[in-house]
């Protein structure tokens, strides 16, 4: 089983029930004797990002379900979704909005790194819980926040795995392909660190921002060229990883590229 579908068959009634159970809750806390309303800021840019748009529809279809089948506790549970468009500052306007206009009991299931990080500021403030977020941010998890409940590995479990898959394929020099942003840096400071303990040669840095032109692209995919990187790993940005994997392949790199996004860990194959 997948972690989105554990997340959306097991995780969500069940912290609903136990949030419930554990917590004086009164109609203004989103919490009715026959509904229970929480909020949701995702990463959908208008219908243009296909996982965002699979997460809520997955979450969508398995709450019909537990509605269907009486709900949590006998309340039914609404889930009002607000687009964030992958923007941390969106994120964080509308968790406000979703409490305090919308009286959501909890927020859930944001998905990319800066904008669930926007989403827990806000929740922190809010002081509501914030359930389900599926990135793997270091923000979500130091210092421990007893009221987040991140569902999914840190990103450095999983650049630990990356890295030492692809020193068992032989792989000595290895290249990082982030966001430039704050977070970005920590999981660069993380990289180098596993890149030491792993005995494998860091030879570039490839920071970008999210408006990067083709031109950028290009510049780094001329830096990755010079590094002689065997293997390159990325942090979020999948469309911009993208262009990257492309314009390498079109300059003849043969490159292994590995990727870290959304909840989704996959390889691209050499040739």
């Amino acid at each position: 089983m997948s972690h989105r579908a554990f997340i959306t068959r097991w995780l969500i009634p069940v912290a609903m029930a136990t949030l419930l159970l554990g917590t004086s809750v009164h109609a203004q806390d989103g919490v009715s004797p026959r509904q229970i309303l929480i909020g949701q800021t995702l990463t959908l840019q208008g219908g243009k990002n296909e996982y965002g748009v699979a997460v809520l529809e997955g979450v969508k279809t398995y709450l019909d379900q537990v509605n269907r089948q009486g709900g949590v506790l006998g309340r039914e549970v609404v889930v009002t979704v607000l687009d964030d468009d992958n923007k941390s500052s969106q994120a964080e306007t509308n968790a406000h909005q979703l409490v305090s206009q919308g009286k959501a009991f909890l927020l859930f299931g944001s998905i990319e790194g800066g904008p669930s990080t926007a989403v827990m500021k806000a929740a922190l403030e809010l002081n509501v819980p914030f359930f389900g977020p599926m990135a793997g941010s270091p923000t979500l998890r130091t210092p421990h926040q007893p009221s987040v409940f991140p569902v999914r590995a840190e990103h450095k479990a999983e650049f630990r795995a990356l890295l030492a898959h692809a020193r068992s394929l032989g792989v000595q020099r290895v290249a990082f392909f982030r966001s430039d942003s704050e977070t970005g840096q920590q999981h660069l400071d993380n990289v180098t660190r596993l890149s030491q303990e792993l005995g494998l040669n860091l030879v570039a840095d490839l920071p970008f921002k999210s408006d990067v032109s083709d031109a950028g692209i290009d510049a780094l995919v001329a830096q990755m060229a010079r590094s002689q990187a065997q293997m390159v790993f990325n942090h979020g940005g999948i469309g911009v990883y993208e262009k990257l994997i492309q314009k390498a392949r079109a300059q003849g790199l043969k490159t292994s590229f590995y990727g870290v996004n959304s909840g989704s860990t996959q390889s691209w194959p050499t040739a």
